[in-house]
């Protein structure tokens, strides 16, 4: 996976957490949530795709919320002959990515309330191969806020965290921060089934390369007990984003 996806990749996932979880009135205590997405960067010999499949579980207690998330990855990515320096036909190949743990904690209430602040936490330990690219090999770190506002069927939501980058052998990495800002709207009475449009994006973690931004929209069907259903497109702005993210997320509380 290319260094400049890694920072798109997480926002993107942190994105779909946010809206099975915020734009649920009341979130059950434990929940599964998962989501399949498929990701292309590029064009012609130089393009790469992947399918990631995110499974977590997350565990709330009063204003506490820790989770797990554990990727499974598929992946299509051109290749250089050491020896001779020419593109190899791309092949796919699959693996278990890095998991990642979270904790986030309400400063202010987040239910039946006009506003909520939350500040979040992650870590993820270097446990994927990176030789075939599912991982860096070192850990990283991150530390965020995240702003919630509702009034009647309407929503926004802000998400700003740092990301602190483990170096790769060779390949220095900046830390540099992540955005995400949401505006929702509830579509029936029943407050079932809501629209979420996004921007989220940012710089570069390699030095003169192109910063990352993109653009979606998702569709979100709610259940009892917490659960829920969506799906999601994104379209990247910038040089440095995916191309085309295209996926379903969901949710099931217990």
């Amino acid at each position: 996976m290319p260094a400049r996806e890694a920072i798109r990749r997480r926002v993107t996932t942190w994105a779909a957490a946010l809206v099975l979880g915020v734009a649920s009135p009341a979130l059950a205590q434990v929940g599964y949530t998962g989501s399949l997405h498929f990701v292309r960067v590029g064009t012609g010999e130089d393009r790469t795709d992947a399918v990631y499949l995110f499974n977590g579980v997350e565990v709330e207690r009063g204003r506490i919320r820790v989770s797990a998330t554990v990727p499974v990855i598929l992946l299509r990515a051109p290749a250089v002959d050491a020896v001779t320096g020419a593109t190899l036909p791309a092949a796919w190949s699959n693996g278990i990515g890095d998991p990642v743990f979270r904790v986030d904690v309400a400063t202010m209430p987040t239910r039946d309330q006009p506003f909520g602040a939350t500040l979040s936490a992650s870590f993820k330990p270097p446990l994927a191969d990176a030789a075939q690219g599912f991982g860096s090999g070192e850990a990283d770190v991150a530390f965020g806020v995240t702003l919630s506002g509702v009034r009647g069927r309407n929503s926004v939501l802000v998400d700003v965290s740092w990301w602190v980058l483990g170096d790769p052998p060779d390949l220095p990495l900046r830390d540099v921060p992540s955005f995400y800002a949401g505006y929702g709207r509830i579509l029936d009475r029943q407050y079932r089934w809501s629209l979420l449009a996004s921007v989220s994006g940012s710089p570069a973690i390699v030095s003169g390369l192109p910063s990352s931004s993109q653009v979606g929209v998702s569709l979100l069907r709610l259940f009892d007990r917490g659960s829920g259903v969506g799906v999601n497109l994104s379209l990247g702005l910038t040089d440095g984003a995916a191309d085309v993210v295209v996926g379903t997320m969901w949710r099931v509380g217990f």
